[in-house]
């Protein structure tokens, strides 16, 4: 008897904390407005009306009797989020709560499709890489819809987010009307454009997207040429990623041209950039990288910047290019500068290079490229010698912080700063335009083929 009410007691209490009351849930919701009032950079960014947002959160919050569940309330709070221009601005892993039936293969987009991948990097259905519906719906609809749960980036952000979510077969079934079932119809497609219809089984476990690419850094022999493939695998700022990078520098250092991969890379540190980026770099030049504005500074806010090479002016003392400071910064995006910090600059230097690489540089991106990846491409871009080649980046640049609501003990990430390019154009939200534009091939996601290296070969050898 004692066990049974135990077990009574401790099921009733785990139902209890996954649930709240409709005024416990609205008081967050109002805490959540007044705290991103005061600290969210992107509060009043292309929003139409931030209130009106927030009282159509409340309402949807009223719609439940008395009690909202936790998984509830984190969806129509990741849907707030939605509307407004902060790619960085989310409730992470939230949708795994409630979510139970998954697709049983991934979904990438290529430039003639979206392809279903297995487990093994292989074919889904054999012959049929395409799919182009699910549940007889066009699956682009199906990722418009999976968009919808997480603060708005760049189109190419968007579009990849939507992608890996069209997975969550519960959620987007439940955001479209569809009815429920353990099977999903699938429509593929083979190369011909012959169409084939199954009904497929969904399975119960969330398994993670594989990296890609996933190519270790080498030196690449091309006819009588040589050319040397660095390939970043995360935005690191330990002692042994940075040393790992001036090893290979000095290996490729009598190469014929250099490939750097940033593709995939999300989030990480500004250290890599500001150690390999010299190399292309005179000794005495210097280039800017990114212009940051921090909303409502802190002492702490300014010294989490400092981590990001986010100085003001004079303490680079006279080492700041002067071209830069002929002409004021335009910012494309026009901020009330009493709720922002003066301009901080991250700036790349030539003097602290090892050597100067002299052969042409590729630099490979996608739109999976993101955050310290984004910045990187920012300062890049205008260098001599280099070329960017891929997918615009995502633009998810944000020096991200969080709030932890008083009731439900929901966390909510969002941005406090405003990054911008050189030029003044807007990163955050926006990316880093490639110079040479290129998609991926339905079979660069089996691992056999790469058609980014392809062309990244071709430019440094032609």
């Amino acid at each position: 008897m004692k066990l049974g009410f135990l077990y009574l007691v401790l099921v009733f209490s785990c139902f209890a904390g996954s649930r709240f009351s409709i005024k416990d849930a609205v008081e967050d919701v109002k805490k959540l407005e007044k705290t991103l009032k005061e600290e969210w950079a992107f509060y009043n960014y292309k929003v139409v009306d931030p209130e009106v947002q927030f009282e159509r959160a409340r309402n949807d919050i009223e719609k439940y009797s008395k009690y909202i569940t936790r998984y509830n309330l984190k969806k129509i709070l990741s849907k707030l989020l939605g509307n407004f221009h902060d790619p960085e601005a989310q409730i992470l892993r939230w949708a795994d709560q409630g979510n139970k039936k998954y697709l049983p293969f991934f979904v990438h987009e290529s430039s003639k499709g979206f392809v279903a991948v297995n487990d093994e990097r292989e074919f889904y259905l054999d012959g049929y890489p395409y799919v182009t519906k699910l549940d007889n719906i066009k699956i682009e609809e199906w990722v418009y819809h999976a968009q919808k749960f997480r603060g708005v980036g760049s189109p190419g952000f968007m579009r990849q987010h939507g992608t890996e979510r069209v997975r969550y077969i519960d959620l987007i079934r439940n955001e479209m009307a569809v009815g429920d079932s353990p099977l999903i119809t699938v429509e593929f497609m083979n190369l011909k454009g012959e169409k084939l219809t199954k009904n497929i089984k969904l399975v119960f476990e969330n398994r993670p997207y594989f990296r890609w690419p996933y190519k270790d850094s080498q030196k690449i022999q091309i006819k009588n040429k040589s050319v040397g493939y660095l390939r970043v695998f995360g935005m690191e700022k330990s002692e042994e990623a940075i040393k790992e990078v001036h090893n290979l520098m000095s290996k490729f250092r009598e190469t014929n041209g250099l490939i750097i991969d940033l593709r995939g890379l999300r989030g990480g540190h500004r250290h890599i950039a500001k150690e390999l980026l010299p190399y292309f770099l005179d000794k005495k030049q210097s280039r800017v990288a990114n212009v940051s504005v921090i909303r409502n500074p802190t002492e702490e806010k300014i010294s989490l910047s400092e981590e990001l090479f986010l100085l003001k002016i004079n303490e680079y003392k006279n080492r700041f290019p002067m071209i830069f400071l002929k002409k004021e910064f335009e910012p494309s995006y026009k901020f009330e500068k009493k709720d922002f910090s003066e301009y901080r600059y991250f700036l790349i230097e030539g003097r602290n290079q090892k050597y100067f690489y002299p052969g042409k540089v590729i630099i490979l991106q996608d739109r999976r490229s993101q955050g310290a990846a984004d910045v990187f491409l920012s300062a890049a871009k205008y260098l001599p010698n280099v070329t960017l080649v891929g997918q615009t980046s995502g633009g998810a640049d944000g020096m991200v912080t969080s709030t932890v609501l008083d009731k439900s003990e929901i966390r909510i990430f969002y941005s406090r700063i405003l990054s911008f390019q050189s030029t003044g154009k807007m990163l955050s939200g926006v990316g880093v335009r490639p110079d040479i534009k290129i998609n991926y091939n339905y079979d660069d996601f089996f691992g056999t083929k790469d058609s980014f290296i392809k062309k990244a070969i071709y430019l440094i050898t032609k």
